[in-house]
C-alpha cells in the first residue's frame, strides 16, 4: 500500500497509533476503485474480497455450490431465496 512509514504502528498497542494506521489505510483505499484493488491483489495470497450485499451474496457461485442459498416459503403462497446458515450439520 505504500505505507512503510506506518509499519511500526501495525504492532503498536497504543490506540492513537492504531487510529492513525486505520485512517491512513482508509485514505489509501479510497484512492482506487474496487476493480483496481481487485487487480492489485489478484496474484497475492491474501484475504482481500469486497463486502457483498445480500443480493450479490445470494448470486455468488461459492454460496450456491455450498447450498447456502435456500428457498423459503413466505407464507403468502410465494417463496424467496435466503442465505442459509454457514454451519451445515450433515
Amino acid at each position: 500500500l505504500g505505507l512503510g512509514e506506518m509499519k511500526s504502528h501495525a504492532l503498536s498497542q497504543k490506540p492513537e497509533h492504531q487510529q492513525e494506521l486505520k485512517a491512513a489505510i482508509k485514505q489509501k483505499i479510497a484512492e482506487r476503485s474496487l476493480a483496481e484493488w481487485q487487480e492489485v491483489f489478484a496474484d497475492v495470497d491474501a484475504c482481500v474480497e469486497p463486502v457483498l450485499t445480500i443480493e450479490e451474496a445470494a448470486g455468488h457461485p461459492q454460496l450456491k455450490a455450498r447450498g447456502m442459498v435456500v428457498d423459503r416459503d413466505r407464507g403468502d403462497g410465494h417463496s424467496q431465496n435466503q442465505l442459509g446458515h454457514p454451519i451445515l450439520f450433515r
